[in-house]
């Protein structure tokens, strides 16, 4: 299945505003003398979560499109349900593991929210 052109430009808007949000968590953590490795590698790594998540809700909904109701109904579900599943299990990963800062890994499921509260107000083509 190749993705279609909307799913690409939004998961490349997503993308590029959790970077913007990741540069201000270091620069916080800098500032009130907390900053470490681990803060870079949780932001990384819940960039990751992030992307991959959005990236496979695109890839569900532009299935379903093509799908019929009923069909498109179950395999959203599903769908809802293994993406919850997986973050739970990778966040829990992020949180435990040594390497990663959890209080980045967990502010990262936050971010894409945020992005969507306020992207109408800086996207042109979302007025």
């Amino acid at each position: 299945m190749k993705l279609d052109k909307v799913v690409v430009k939004e998961v490349k808007y997503m993308s590029i505003a959790f970077v913007c949000f990741s540069v201000l968590v270091q620069i916080i953590f800098l500032a009130v003398g907390k900053y470490n490795y681990t803060v870079l590698l949780g932001s990384i790594y819940g960039w990751i979560l992030a992307v991959l998540n959005f990236l496979f809700l695109g890839i569900t909904i532009q299935k379903a499109l093509s799908q019929d109701p009923e069909e498109a109904k179950k395999d959203i579900r599903y769908s809802y349900r293994f993406r919850i599943l997986s973050l739970v299990v990778f966040v829990a990963l992020g949180v435990v593991l040594p390497i990663f800062n959890a209080v980045v890994v967990l502010l990262s499921l936050v971010f894409p929210k945020i992005y969507y509260m306020f992207s109408p107000i800086f996207r042109k083509d979302l007025k």
